[in-house]
């Protein structure tokens, strides 16, 4: 009997089904939204999950700070931005202290009649008053009433101790005063930025040409300071005359 052979795609016999093709392993991305689904309670965990469970014992180290074997997200990192932060922190730590060593190095003292009557600093935005007030006399009694142009300093109901107009105009709305172990601090805010004062009382315990000149060159160098952080003028020193900080090279940046 002839044999009959028959293709394997003919009618009589049909040929096996090719096997599927291989499935592709889900992209990172995938894989990651199907771990934090499972992690936040919001579907099954994905077969990964369990396979990395397994495969890690539970008295391991790395299964108690493992996120994945612990079934939670991964914990958030700061990255670039707490490089950043720190660095600027450090920054501004280094301006301050560099800012502090321009600061006055002591008060100046206005004696009238061999008596003290306040001592008093600058910087570049502000002018400082300290008044030593007399003991036994409730701080609720003192007053101090600070305008664009005058102070009055007294104990109520009694004549004023000051009652001055200041050398330059200041503004009141920043301007304060407070009371702390029996001195009385006056805080004035320059109007104009970076003007030398020769003193705070207008016509009064004026500095001399010497230590005015020395003031101008400090406040100077605190503009040069503000205007170029991260340098260090604490050591710098001018020769002959020093410019005025308020006009010098196109004036000061003020608000």
């Amino acid at each position: 009997m002839p044999v009959t052979h028959l293709c394997p795609n003919s009618r009589g016999i049909q040929a096996p089904p090719a096997p599927p093709p291989p499935v592709a392993a889900a992209p990172p991305v995938a894989a990651g939204r199907r771990l934090a689904a499972a992690a936040w309670g919001l579907g099954p965990p994905p077969p990964e999950l369990h396979r990395r469970s397994a495969a890690v014992p539970q008295s391991s180290p790395r299964s108690r700070a493992d996120p994945l074997a612990a079934g939670r997200p991964p914990p958030l990192r700061l990255g670039g931005w707490g490089l950043r932060r720190r660095i600027f922190i450090a920054a501004t730590e280094q301006n301050l202290d560099m800012a502090e060593k321009l600061g006055p190095e002591k008060r100046h003292s206005f004696i009238h009649n061999g008596q003290k009557v306040f001592e008093w600093d600058q910087t570049l935005e502000e002018v400082n008053m300290y008044i030593e007030l007399p003991k036994g006399v409730p701080t609720k009694l003192f007053n101090c009433t600070i305008q664009a142009t005058h102070v009055e300093v007294g104990i109520r109901g009694n004549p004023p101790y000051l009652n001055h107009d200041f050398t330059l105009p200041v503004k009141t709305d920043s301007s304060f005063w407070t009371i702390e172990d029996g001195e009385m601090h006056i805080t004035l805010q320059k109007r104009e930025k970076g003007k030398t004062w020769s003193s705070p009382i207008q016509g009064q315990g004026n500095l001399d040409p010497y230590v005015a000149d020395q003031e101008q060159k400090r406040l100077m160098l605190q503009r040069f300071q503000e205007e170029n952080p991260g340098f260090d003028f604490s050591q710098a020193q001018f020769t002959g005359t020093c410019p005025d900080p308020r006009t010098f090279m196109g004036g000061i940046r003020s608000d």
